[in-house]
């Protein structure tokens, strides 16, 4: 199939999303992950501005935060940007179950961190990419991809 092991991208939406940026930025360590693709994915789960269905979800897989804030905080992709990897960060303005404000955290700081990333937000768009919008911006992502590869 001509992978290249060597040279991943990972790809995720909305839990998927988080999964591929908290394995990119936390558990790369032979390097092979390359860039990250995050679309609608938690990165703060200590952030206590989250939708009530997020929450609810977070605390069944990991316990009552009051109880377990570091494993709250070790779940989190944005505490991990000094590992971090060049990313793509999609994510709709209007999302109500991954707020949005979620995506501009991981976009301010992956920019504090020096660390390339492409910040698409789109104006109105709900929780996860549709394919209107992935035909939209289909090639500038690749194309964006290809560089950091």
């Amino acid at each position: 199939w001509g992978i290249n092991a060597d040279r991943i991208c990972l790809f995720g939406e909305s839990s998927g999303g988080h999964l591929a940026l908290l394995y990119g930025y936390s558990r790369n360590d032979q390097h092979k992950v390359r860039v990250v693709f995050d679309n609608s994915g938690p990165t703060d789960l200590t952030d206590i501005h989250q939708s009530s269905s997020l929450l609810y979800s977070i605390t069944f897989l990991l316990g009552n935060y009051s109880e377990n804030a570091q494993l709250w905080h070790d779940a989190s992709p944005t505490f991990y940007m000094t590992s971090a990897l060049p990313t793509v960060i999609f994510s709709g303005t209007a999302d109500s179950l991954v707020y949005f404000s979620q995506s501009e955290l991981l976009h301010d700081s992956l920019d504090n961190h020096g660390e390339p990333n492409l910040f698409l937000p789109v104006v109105g768009g709900g929780h996860v990419l549709s394919p209107a919008d992935w035909e939209e911006w289909r090639q500038p992502i690749l194309d964006w991809i290809k560089r950091y590869l």
